[in-house]
């Protein structure tokens, strides 16, 4: 069900790659067909210009040192050089880390579990996915699970009616596990087939923030594994996911974050948002380099459209062209 995921994805990781991509170039108007000088003044400034992208000092050490030992000439035009470029970076990186959302069955439920903290682009993430999944034909239900800010219903209602989904904000439930309980119960009995969980995002060094979240995955789990043996619409194709929601804009922190919200639950990968205002979209090979997590989807932009899946051949081919 995932083949209708924004058609026009390379132009829209083009354009939100801009600001990055800019400060990559060495031409203010680069040319395929530009004789570029190899010498050292060349490796240090492709070393400063990665570093600056925020793909790490180490990272980009690691790149540079691999595109030494792949360019052989003293002169070379640019089309050669980006193709030397990507090549490496993929070498370096690795493919393993190409691992797009689960495949969500229409026939079963599906949960994605989104965390991160306040200010990261949680809730307009999950009104851009609640748009897409209904109009992939899925049943959406957005679930309220941030009982402790009023102004996070609000601002989850607002996206919901956007997107035209159901929301599910109980006012009588303040214990989050509890509502994660009920918006179970509930799209099994009217067959619901994705959840789209939002979550406190209080400051992520919070003991008690990831205790709740542990009690949302541990009902989560649960939930999924009984109902494997009832035969309802929900009997097969279960799919839990468990998402990050990070800030391109703050760089190296994102990976701070990443870290300790994994520790608590174990994501499964990573959405990236404001890639569009963020002259740091390397911090996408950081974060891959770093943590054994993919990066599966990113926003392009503040539009309820603005979501991508993440591609690694897009990516690069935004990143560096």
């Amino acid at each position: 069900m995932m083949k209708g995921w924004l058609q026009n994805n390379l132009s829209k990781i083009k354009e939100a790659l801009f600001k990055t991509r800019t400060g990559l170039q060495s031409q203010p108007v680069p040319t395929k067909d530009l004789i570029i000088e190899i010498n050292d003044d060349f490796y240090d400034d492709l070393l400063e210009k990665f570093i600056k992208a925020d793909i790490g000092i180490d990272l980009s050490e690691k790149i540079v040192s691999n595109v030494r030992n792949k360019i052989t000439d003293q002169k070379i035009n640019k089309s050669k050089i980006q193709i030397i470029l990507k090549d490496s970076i993929r070498s370096v990186v690795g493919a393993f880390h190409e691992t797009p959302l689960q495949e969500l069955s229409i026939n079963g439920l599906n949960i994605l579990l989104i965390v991160g903290v306040n200010g990261s682009g949680k809730t307009t993430s999950i009104g851009k996915l609640a748009k897409h999944f209904k109009e992939e034909d899925f049943k959406v239900l957005i679930v309220a699970a941030d009982t402790f800010r009023a102004a996070a219903g609000e601002q989850l209602d607002i996206w919901a009616q956007k997107a035209g989904v159901e929301i599910f904000s109980p006012p009588d439930i303040k214990k989050p596990d509890a509502v994660i309980f009920n918006a179970i119960e509930k799209a099994k009995k009217d067959n619901y087939n994705l959840l789209l969980v939002d979550t406190a995002g209080r400051l992520h060094s919070q003991t008690n923030l990831m205790d709740e979240l542990k009690k949302i995955d541990a009902v989560i789990v649960k939930a999924c594994h009984g109902m494997s043996s009832v035969k309802t619409l929900h009997a097969t194709s279960q799919q839990y996911e468990k998402l990050i929601v990070l800030d391109a804009t703050i760089g190296q922190n994102a990976i701070i974050q990443a870290e300790l919200f994994s520790k608590a639950i174990g994501l499964t990968g990573i959405i990236l948002s404001k890639l569009d205002s963020s002259a740091k979209g390397g911090v996408i090979l950081n974060i891959m380099n770093k943590l054994s997590l993919p990066v599966k989807l990113i926003g392009t932009g503040e539009k309820i459209d603005d979501l991508a899946q993440f591609n690694m051949n897009e990516y690069l081919e935004g990143l560096l062209i």
